[in-house]
Parts: C-alpha cells; structure tokens; sequence
C-alpha cells in the first residue's frame, strides 16, 4: 500500500485550485443549444439534439453512487489494520462507512469539503491539511505562509496554486518548476506525488505559453500512474478530465469522470467537473442534479454554489445568481471564483459602478488574477453585450496572455458579432498557443473555408454562402430579405445601424461550430444579433431537410431588430412573442390545443416563470408552451393597449427595466392584475376557437352511452340541442363523408369550420371535395389556409401553384411556386415548373433565377445549360449565353448550342 494511500488527506486542493483558476470557457452566444429556435411553436421540437456528452451525463447521473468491485475488495481486506480501512475509505468517499469520530478528523473534513470547520484551522491540525482548506476557501495568503520552505510535491503544488490566486505569476512559477523537472527526471514514485507534478506542469504550461508541448506528455504520465503505479488513484483521472475540459473536450472528460466516480462516488472535484460540462451544454437538469449531489456530501458546499451561480449567470438570470452569490460569499468571503462571479453578477444587472467595485474587490484578492474578468467577459458574450464583454476578455488576455480560454471567448464573440477576420486572427493565436483545443480548432477550420464563400449585398443585408449547389438558395433571397426588413422595421420602428449578415452554413456540422463552436448542437437557424445563420433547407446526409427558411429568417430578423433596438437586453419571452407575431400564417391547432388544455389546467406560466421556461423547462412541453403564450400575450397587449405598448416595453427593455417589471410599467397593471385580465381574455379566445365546448365531449359521452335510444338518435337529439357544438359536428361531417354524399359533408363540413375555425381538417375536406366537384376557386381559399400552416415541404403550395396555372392565374401561380421554393428551395422539378410560368408571364429575369438555380442544383446536366444559354441569347445577354453554352458542350457534346456559340439570335427556350 502506498504512502499515498495511508495519508491521503489530499490532493483535493490540487485539481480544485486548478479548477478554479482555470475556468473551463462557456457555450459562446446563441439562441442557446437548449434553447433552440423555432418557426411557428413546431420546428422546436424538431431541432435541437442531445450531445453526446450529455447523454453520458444523463446515463452517469443514472448510475451514480456505486463503488467498483476493485474499491470494494480492497477496503474490505481482512490483513488491513482499522487506521488503513478508514483511511482508505476516506480516500475513496465512503463516508458513510465512517465512524462519527472518524468523519471528524481533519482528512475526512478536507474530503467532505466541510472547509470552514474550526478543526481545519487548529493549531494542531498538519499544516498541509490547512494549507489545502485555505487554497478551497480562497485564503491564499494563509496558504502561503503555511507552505513556504515545504518541500513536499503536494505542498509545492498547493504554493504555486495559492500565488497564483494571489496574481503572483513569478512566484507560482518558481514554486511549481522544481516539480517538473522532477517528473521529467523521473525522481518521483508515488501516486500523489506523479498526479501532483503532473498538475504542476499543466499549469506551468499555461503560465509560460506552451500548453501545446507539454499537453501528451501530462496525459501519459497520468496514464501511467492509473495503469503502472496505482491503478485506484482516482485523483490523476480527474485530473485529465480537467486537462480535456480544458481543451474544450466535453465527451471524453465526461468518460473519464464516470470512471473516477467508480472509484469515489463522493469526489466533490469529479462532480464539479461534471457541472461544469451540464453548464458547458446548457444542460441545467442535469446541473440541479450534480448541485444535488454535492450537497449530499456538504450541505453548504462551496463548488454547488459556485456551480449554481455559473448557471443562473449561463441562463441570464443575475437576480437568481445574486441570490446565491450573496449567501456564499457571507461564508467564504475569499473565494476566488465567487469574487470572480460578484462581478459577473454587477455587469449583468447592467450596474456599472457596482461592476467596478467587484472588479476592484477582486483585485484586492487576487492581484491582476485575470479570472474575474474573464468570467465577467464570458457571460456578458452570452448575454450579447458584445462591445462590454470584448473590454473585459481582452482585459484578461492582458493580465495573463499565455491563457487561452479568454481568447477563445474573444474569438467566439468577435464572430458571434459579425467580426469574423477579427475573430480568425484571434483564435488563430489560440491555436498556436493551444492546437489541441478542439472548439478553437472547430471554428478557426470554419471562418478559414469562409473566407472562400461568395457574397451577395443588398440595401441591408449581406449574404454569405458556399459556391456551388447553395447558390441556389442565395440568389432567392435578396427580394424576400428586403420584404422581411421593411415589414419588420415598420412593425417596431427601428433600423439596425449595421447591415445583417445571412450566413447559409453547408451542413449541419458547420451551423453548429459556427454557433458554438462544437458540433454536437444543432438547430436550423439561429440570430446572435447582426448574425443570422441558417443550415440550407435541403436533403441529404448532415442536413436538416425541407423548411421554410423565409418564415426562419423572418423569426431571427425580429430577434436582430428587437436586439438592436434594446440594446439586446430584451426579456427572453418578449423577444420570441415578437418573433412568433412576424411569422407569415395562423396560429396551428397543436399549439391552440396546448394553449387551451394549459389554461383550462391553470398551468400557464406567470411573468416571472415565463422567461426561465425557455431554458429551465420542468415538463417536456414547457418550451413549446412558453413560445405559445407569450406570443399570445404578446397579441393580448396589443389588443388591448395597442401597438405603442409593444414599443413602450421595448424603450423600457432598453433601459434596464428588470423583466419581470417590463410588462407592469409599460400597462400600468401589477403583474397579477394583468395576468388576471388576460386569462380571462385567454377564455374567451378559446371559446372563439371552439376548444371550450358545452356540454364537454365527457359529458356526450356518457349521455350517448345511458340513452335508451341508441348512440346514432341520442347523437341526433343532442346536435338538435346543441347545433353550434364543434364535436357534435364534427362528427356529423364525418357521417356525411362516410355516406359519399359531398353536398351534404360540404355544408356539415362549413358548419364545424364555423364553430371551429382553428382545425384545419375542415378545409382539408372541403378542399378535396371543391375539387371533386370542380369547384377550382372554392378549393384555392382552403388551400391557401393549409399552406400557410405548412413548414416542411411545401406540398400545398405546390397544390396551389398547378390549381392557378388551370384557371390561368399565372400571377397567382408564380406566387404558389415561390412559396414552395421557400420549402424545398433546392427541388429541381419546382424550379422547371417556376421557369416554365415566369416564361408564359414573360418575367424572363424571374425565368433566369429559376434556370441559374437549376445549373447550380443539378451542374452535371447539359440541358439546364443549353436552356439558360437560350434564355440569356434571347435577352441579348451574348458573353453570358456563350458561356453557359460552352458549359453544356462540355458535358454533353451533342448539345444544341451552336446557335448561342455563334450568337445566332434564338427561338424562346421551351422549359416544360
């Protein structure tokens, strides 16, 4: 057995002082992984997918509390004398194995993280022992003092740690290089100590610029300390959970942290590690759940409230985190990082002065430390202060520049704001410092190809996009993109001062590095303010599929506009009840039927639980719901208050007002008065939709079940009783469609439309049998209406687009192929059938969109070329039907292109 593991007292400090002065960066500014965008209440759903390492995280979680057989048999060991088991024990986190005299000796303390217990400051207590609970509890300075002239590798390590925290940067140098050369000479065999130079070197690395050299070399002496020395020393696994933590490797360090857990189900630093993945993937269940945990090993434990805080500030909440953060530091008023999150917390409440006093706090402890400003930088990133949040991570970098987490933030915010030569030049830096940080890495591989795509501009928007097949997408949107701006802008009277960048991302893959800079998280669109960048609407492996990214782009406009114009300190609910209310078409049955059950529940949300629903959902239909109902109040106060409402609780956005004072302040109610006013508004909107019917369908039941008469005269008598009931006719349209008789379903069929306007099957119906009775006309309103609920593929627009060109409505039918190009942008038998109708109305520049986009979609076919070149002939466009000309020669020889070769003057092309 080894010295290590008779001692044991820990190496706690060791990776948790690391911890804490090496900040593991966050998730750059999104609409966040786990709140994705969505277009109309339903893409939601749909869009976003677990990461890896969260799933991991939900299977550890899962599992969490047993001890491996190899633990088991070894504290078990009949030769082992009562001291050894219990220290083993204390080692491996069996403290309820522990004996109450035994769980209060200070090694057993140190693990549970009871740090402020008078036992852990005695004079008698061994001075490492103290030395590491000062480290934990921010007393630096006591930490010094205690360890200097100890020659200990633990000891040296913990020194260099407590200067550090001290913005000692030479002095933690001097401190922590003896160890490497230790390890590098192979002097040291013990465990603890291998794990502790280990430690030392990775942070050398970062103080002196070369975590790159030294990066392999750590991790196999890690390896060979679980695999050679002591294969139970669960700290050196921990340790490379960090070291991938640092590298912005989420799922590996979460493999690794499930094994440490094996070996100690209570280590405070595994699970806080753990935190910091569920805070790093927006994954605040599984955050609560590891909060939790560590508060089963120590009520008050100093890592669940440095964790809860982190979350609150990654969700935008600073009144949650103030909450915690001042409980905290009343009890350990030295910590670093809840110095570091004080500040954080000030900068968030968008309190200047008070911001400035944290920071001056913290200096005051940590001398020119960069960790508060980094954090401080990182979640004002997060909340789109971009011009703040730049002061302060570049701050950061100044006080400690062979640091790269505060440049990956930099990097990842510079392009979140549309500064993308700027963040490449930063994150190039980081790479140099730092090439095995994968999200650095993601993200620099993706604005190099960037700077190879194509651009088209507009009056307000520039559209970035990869040559080739998504050239058929780009060039579709300069007149949507200019419709979506002037409606937008005029709904709530605001220009963005900077022109809009569309970026049109290739793959999946791509949209989330460039939303975050992983690849594991995933939606269709997302806005960071002057960014908007979509995934293309198409098929294929590594894409989304069919949507309407005009209803996506018109959602995000909102968000740019309603950010710009509150200088994006909008509320969360506010920002997507505006965004909802821009989208084109009605409000779907799904999501009218959720609103109605929820009301008719009493599981509405108030003002305060409507903003966290977003990203702190309880039940799996909270977001969906939150999205539903604020846009419904949103439709509530304008109808009510009006429109300058809309714009009053934006101007109060803008100054600061806290969220859940938004609404109040703009109508003059309390927050109770108004959300009474509006339920009841809320019934009589469901009444109108025809969800609150009476009797109710329970009600029917039973009386159609007990009548004497049998279910189809009871059915009879009631709808005589009730003739405006929408379930009662409902079923009776279906009788009528059952017997085949269509004027009979016709006039049932408007009846339940009448009394049940929101259902579209109505119209579904009466659509099919308009048609069978050749009632063209009447069967184009019903269709319009469904193909304004349709989001995916467009089927009902194309429906549309053949109906109009039958009745010779050519200008109605270019409409309908349009708004099924917006679904499938990139289905060549639409863009035939657009060219085709654009020819008959003689729209020829409309009619060369369509026949570009199909040289772009299908390149390789030469009859898409021959007929571009004899649209471009006919427009007397010669250089350009020369070369589309020789393109088609190209690929097929045979082509009948001489004609435009030789600038012969050509018949109009026939486009079928």
């Amino acid at each position: 057995m080894t010295a290590k593991q008779r001692t044991v007292t820990a190496w706690t400090a060791t990776l948790l002082a690391a911890t804490l002065l090496l900040t593991t960066p966050g998730i750059a500014n999104t609409e966040t992984p786990d709140d994705p965008d969505r277009v109309g209440g339903e893409l939601l759903e749909r869009s976003a997918e677990p990461s890896p390492e969260n799933e991991q995280l939900q299977q550890l979680l899962g599992e969490a509390g047993g001890v491996s057989g190899a633990v088991r048999s070894i504290v078990d060991d009949d030769l082992l004398t009562e001291q050894e088991r219990t220290e083993l024990r204390i080692f491996h986190g069996l403290f309820d194995e522990l004996t109450d005299e035994n769980r209060q000796t200070p090694a057993a303390l140190l693990a549970q993280y009871d740090l402020d217990h008078e036992h852990l400051n005695a004079a008698d207590t061994p001075a490492l022992i103290r030395a590491e609970a000062a480290v934990l509890r921010g007393d630096m300075q006591q930490a010094v003092e205690l360890l200097t002239d100890r020659d200990e590798p633990r000891a040296k390590l913990l020194l260099g740690l407590a200067h550090e925290g001290l913005g000692q940067f030479d002095e933690a140098v001097e401190a922590l290089t003896p160890l490497r050369a230790a390890l590098r000479a192979d002097e040291l065999t013990s465990a603890e100590d291998i794990t502790a130079a280990a430690e030392a070197m990775a942070r050398l690395a970062v103080l002196e610029g070369r975590p790159a050299a030294d990066y392999h070399f750590i991790m196999n002496t890690l390896d060979r300390v679980t695999q050679q020395v002591d294969r139970l020393h669960w700290p050196a696994i921990v340790a490379q959970a960090q070291l991938m933590l640092d590298k912005d490797n989420p799922q590996e360090a979460v493999g690794a942290i499930q094994q440490a857990l094996t070996l100690n189900p209570n280590s405070s630093e595994a699970w806080y590690l753990l935190g910091r993945v569920s805070i790093m993937g927006f994954n605040f269940d599984g955050l609560a759940e590891v909060v939790t945990q560590l508060r089963t090993i120590q009520e008050d434990h100093v890592l669940a409230d440095v964790l809860e805080i982190e979350s609150y500030l990654a969700q935008r909440d600073p009144h949650a985190a103030q909450e915690v953060l001042d409980a905290a530091l009343e009890r350990w008023p030295n910590h670093r990082h809840l110095l570091a999150s004080a500040a954080a917390v000030a900068a968030l409440h968008y309190d200047e002065a008070a911001t400035e006093q944290a920071l001056a706090r913290y200096a005051e402890a940590a001398g020119d430390d960069p960790l508060a400003y980094f954090i401080t930088g990182k979640y004002l990133s997060l909340a789109r202060q971009y011009e703040d949040g730049t002061a302060m991570l570049l701050q950061a970098v100044e006080r400690q520049p062979n640091w790269p987490a505060p440049r990956i933030e930099l990097g990842l915010l510079l392009s979140q704001d549309g500064r993308e030569a700027e963040a490449l030049k930063v994150l190039l830096r980081v790479t140099e410092l730092d090439p095995f940080n994968k999200r650095a890495n993601n993200t620099v591989t993706l604005l190099e190809n960037m700077t190879g795509y194509e651009q088209l501009e507009t009056d307000h928007f520039i559209i970035l996009y990869k040559a080739g097949i998504d050239a058929a997408l780009a060039h579709d949107m300069p007149g949507p993109l200019e419709d979506i701006y002037r409606d937008v802008t005029d709904v709530f009277q605001h220009h963005p001062e900077r022109k809009t960048l569309i970026e049109i991302l290739p793959d999946r893959r791509s949209f989330a590095v460039r939303i975050t800079g992983m690849p594991g998280i995933w939606t269709v669109g997302a806005c960071t303010g002057p960014v908007i960048a979509i995934t293309p609407p198409r098929e294929g492996r590594n894409q989304y599929g069919p949507f309407d990214w005009e209803r996506v782009i018109r959602h995000e406009y909102t968000h740019t506009v309603n950010l710009s114009q509150t200088g994006n300190r909008v509320p969360h609910w506010f920002t997507e009840a505006a965004a909802v209310a821009q989208e084109i078409g009605p409000r779907d049955y799904q999501t009218a039927q959720l609103l109605a059950t929820s009301l008719a529940d009493d599981e509405l949300f108030n003002l305060q639980e409507i903003n966290w629903a977003f990203v702190r959902p309880k039940r799996p239909q909270d977001r969906q719901l939150a999205y539903a109902q604020s846009h419904w109040m949103y439709q509530y106060i304008t109808e009510r208050f009006g429109h300058e409402t809309i714009l009053k609780m934006m101007q109060l956005s803008q100054a600061g007002t806290a969220p859940d004072r938004v609404v109040p302040e703009a109508t003059g109610e309390s927050a109770d008065d108004f959300l009474q006013a509006f339920f009841a508004w809320a019934h009589d909107e469901v009444t109108a939709w025809g969800l609150a019917p009476e009797p109710s369908i329970e009600q029917i039941i039973i009386k159609v079940q007990g009548s004497p008469d049998g279910p189809e005269k009871a059915m009879a008598a009631l709808l005589e009783e009730h003739p405006d009931h929408p379930e009662l006719l409902k079923l009776h349209a279906e009788k009528m469609l059952a017997a085949g008789d269509d004027q009979q379903a016709q006039q049932a069929l408007q009846q339940y439309a009448a009394a049940r306007p929101i259902d579209p099957w109505a119209d579904r119906q009466l659509a099919e049998i308009a048609l069978r009775m050749d009632q063209k006309a009447d069967a184009v309103a019903h269709i319009k209406t469904l193909d304004l609920l349709d989001q995916d593929r467009g089927v009902h627009a194309v429906r549309l687009m053949q109906l109009y060109r039958d009745l010779d409505e050519l200008d109605n039918a270019q409409h309908a192929a349009h708004r099924a190009l917006y679904r499938q942008p990139y289905d060549p038998s639409l863009r035939e059938a657009a060219a085709t109708i654009a020819m008959q109305r003689q729209d020829y520049e409309t009619a060369l969109q369509h026949l570009r986009a199909l040289t772009w979609i299908e390149d390789d076919r030469a009859l898409h070329h021959t007929r571009l070149a004899a649209l471009l002939s006919r427009m007397e466009r010669s250089a350009e039907a020369h070369e589309a000309a020789e393109r088609a020669r190209e690929l097929d020889p045979t082509a009948p292109v001489d004609r435009f070769l030789h600038d012969e003057q050509p018949e109009a092309p026939a486009v079928q």
